[in-house]
């Protein structure tokens, strides 16, 4: 879901490079959703978010699916 105005100031302020993380497409799962958990630091997504968008390729778009398709499928926790 996307993050609410607050909730975007606050974290523009105290965590630094927190802006970089636009220069994507929100997609429907990623780093963070497959390796974070809910309770997860705000700081912590940021860097699944910036590995991800400092290393794209297919390939990792690809296991970035499949992985989250076996959540899906219940086959991986």
């Amino acid at each position: 879901r996307p993050e609410r105005p607050a909730f975007i100031e606050e974290f523009n302020r105290e965590i630094r490079g927190y802006s970089r993380r636009f220069a994507v497409k929100p997609g429907i799962t990623g780093l963070a959703q497959l390796y974070g958990k809910y309770e997860t630091s705000a700081g912590k997504k940021l860097k699944y978010d910036l590995a991800y968008i400092n290393n794209w390729s297919l390939g990792m778009d690809l296991k970035i699916f499949f992985m989250s398709t076996e959540i899906i499928l219940g086959r991986r926790m």
